[in-house]
């Protein structure tokens, strides 16, 4: 009934829970309530970040977990010959107390974040007379703000190709040009979704002459769209790591 939920595929709806849910089953069978913040990895980190990004507020990602809690108990204490186990029942509530711990803790760190890039981007917008300015200044905030980005650059389309309209960091240039279709950014555009590698270095999509020069790791791209048109495409990549965290992506 969230109006944020109302459009997600049943597969996003679901999310995490049922992987969350095996691990509080393989944590409760050992009946020790130690250690269960570790057990849990970063379950409730991600599913934090992706509400958030779903438009979820945070009164509505604790809703969850409560629902999650009160359907478990219902169908345990409706097993026929439930027998009453106080042992694993501590773990379960610790499990979920801990979920929910970790998942308020990450959503409003996330969300701190994004609010302060995006005051410092409305800042540089106001400061800029049009895109030539703003572009750099948005790109420096992006390299800023997330720390393991070295490149970041803004292709628009102009008459059928993507054009380097802006780049901060050094492999790209300003003018380096990719057709609709062609390596990586050209598929983000005909797609116009989103696209992550972890090899740039060696994975075909990134065939770019301009990326191979910038030789990145992980490289992400998202399309830029205005309402049903698409605009260009923008990059982050980053050499020393292989992996850019669903935080950073939404951020992105």
């Amino acid at each position: 009934r969230i109006p944020a939920a109302q459009a997600l595929p049943r597969l996003a709806l679901r999310d995490g829970l049922p992987r969350l849910l095996e691990v509080v089953a393989s944590l409760m069978q050992r009946s020790s309530p130690g250690g269960v913040g570790d057990g849990l990895g970063d379950i409730p980190d991600r599913h934090a970040i992706e509400r958030l990004g779903e438009g979820f507020d945070l009164r509505q990602v604790v809703t969850e977990y409560r629902l999650l809690r009160a359907c478990v108990l219902r169908l345990w204490t409706s097993r026929e010959n439930a027998t009453h186990r106080p042992e694993e029942e501590l773990v379960f509530h610790e499990a979920m107390d801990e979920a929910v711990a970790a998942s308020v803790s990450r959503y409003s760190l996330a969300r701190e974040r994004t609010l302060q890039a995006l005051d410092r981007i409305s800042t540089a917008a106001l400061g800029s007379a049009d895109a030539a300015e703003l572009l750099p200044a948005l790109l420096q905030v992006l390299r800023e703000t997330v720390a393991v980005v070295d490149v970041a650059a803004v292709l628009l389309l102009e008459e059928g190709v993507l054009r380097v309209e802006s780049v901060v960091g050094t492999g790209m240039a300003v003018g380096d040009v990719v057709r609709m279709g062609e390596g990586f950014t050209g598929t983000i555009a005909a797609t116009r979704k989103p696209l992550l590698v972890r090899a740039a270095r060696t994975d075909s999509r990134a065939s770019e002459p301009s990326l191979r020069d910038a030789d990145l790791s992980a490289l992400f791209g998202v399309p830029l769209l205005l309402g049903g048109q698409l605009m260009g495409v923008v990059l982050m990549g980053s050499r020393a790591t292989h992996e850019l965290s669903e935080e950073d992506q939404f951020l992105f």
